[in-house]
């Protein structure tokens, strides 16, 4: 079976038109016996020809009318999406449901997305076109589409793919770890190294060479890391007491 959803008759027509039989993809079934949504005619309860079809009692079909009374119309031929005996206004025809079955033999998983008011159904499928997996979503509580539904029944060849795919993904995603720690590592080491280079420097006098206080001198006093440890920054103290703060490399030395 595999991923059913919920189509229109113009999907139903494009099938017929294919040729599409059952087992095939793509293909498109009507449903006329769904328990709530039977294929036939229903009746206003103040409809003349309602009311005599169902005084026949020979014939008790399970479809039923508006006012929950069997409704033999159905039993008469309904051609395609044609209402007949519409004999007043407020009686209506009751569509068949259509289901087109996809992903044949490439359905991998069934899966609910469980909001916190509703839920939405979806199935992983391979995409052969695209060497990948691919959601597909065919049912919701946001609607009415108890219909629909999905069948698991990846084969052996597309579980192979799938797998194959899951362990390039990983092994893409430890690749990707790899190379963020060893820049992580990279940039610590140039931290360290720039900090023992200025705290050698540590009470020698220097000048600025950057920023609103270019010009201004003093003894290179503190040395630290900035709030997020990601640069290292220098206090210098001027002969009046007054603090400078900076980036590391805002001073020359004299």
């Amino acid at each position: 079976m595999t991923v059913n959803s919920l189509v229109g008759f113009a999907a139903f027509l494009a099938s017929q038109a294919a040729g599409l039989v059952a087992g095939d993809e793509g293909h498109v079934r009507k449903v006329v016996d769904y328990p709530g949504h039977e294929e036939c005619v229903r009746h206003h309860p103040d409809c003349k020809r309602g009311k005599a079809m169902i005084a026949n009692r020979e014939a008790q079909p399970h479809h039923t009318t508006n006012n929950g009374v069997p409704c033999v119309t159905a039993m008469e031929p309904v051609t395609g999406r044609v209402p007949m005996h519409l004999d007043c206004e407020g009686c209506f025809y009751v569509e068949p449901i259509y289901l087109q079955a996809t992903y044949i033999g490439a359905t991998i998983e069934d899966r609910e997305i469980n909001g916190y008011d509703d839920s939405d159904f979806y199935a992983v499928v391979w995409d052969a076109a695209k060497g990948e997996p691919a959601k597909v979503f065919y049912g919701t509580t946001r609607g009415w589409t108890y219909p629909a539904g999905c069948h698991v029944d990846a084969t052996p060849e597309v579980l192979a793919a799938y797998r194959g795919w899951q362990q390039a993904q990983a092994n893409q995603a430890r690749a990707a770890q790899q190379a963020r720690e060893a820049k992580a590592q990279a940039e610590r080491d140039t931290r360290t190294a720039e900090y023992r280079r200025v705290a050698a420097l540590k009470g020698r006098q220097v000048e600025i060479q950057s920023g609103n206080n270019k010009g201004k001198r003093g003894t290179l006093y503190w040395i630290g890391y900035s709030q997020s440890g990601m640069s290292v920054r220098v206090g210098v103290r001027q002969s009046n007491g007054d603090m400078l703060w900076g980036p590391s490399g805002m001073f020359r030395v004299l």
